[in-house]
């Protein structure tokens, strides 16, 4: 049982693991995205200062420059799209596995103690590893009999 909860912590720390990686990997593409956004309006502008100042060939230029521009933008997009939607499946699958290892740490817990109390159990009075409980009033019972018993036993002398 004990086996069966490293195995469980460990891929839970593997999925984990991998989360941050495709977390790091869709930073990455944003950062990416933020930048060839930036370039893309640059471009933009210069197509608009370009047709503004009547000279096509320089908008041509700057749209040939554009285009793919936006198609980077297009395809970026579909990658963040793509990693969001298998971060939030693999989010959900770490949430369960976490559910899981839990259970199965409660399960691991309890018979562990039960086993230990299995154990302490067989030991008898005279094993030496068996000393009872005895709560403090039980003594003090016991012993208010024991002087009672004296006393008497005194006084019939």
């Amino acid at each position: 049982m004990k086996q069966n909860l490293r195995e469980a912590e460990l891929a839970l720390a593997r999925k984990r693991a991998e989360m941050t990686i495709m977390q790091e990997e869709e930073q990455g593409l944003r950062d990416e995205l933020l930048r060839v956004d930036k370039l893309a309006r640059s471009l933009d502008e210069d197509v608009a200062l370009a047709l503004q100042s009547g000279n096509e060939e320089l908008a041509r230029f700057a749209i040939r420059s554009l285009l793919p521009q936006r198609e980077t933008q297009r395809g970026l997009e579909a990658r963040i799209d793509t990693v969001q939607g298998r971060l939030v499946r693999l989010g959900e699958t770490v949430a369960a596995q976490e559910e899981s290892f839990v259970e199965l740490k409660g399960r691991v817990r309890a018979q562990l103690v039960a086993s230990r109390r299995a154990a302490s159990s067989e030991c008898g009075p005279n094993d030496g590893f068996y000393e009872p409980h005895v709560p403090d009033e039980a003594v003090e019972v016991e012993l208010l009999r024991r002087r009672t018993t004296i006393v008497a036993e005194q006084g019939g002398c």
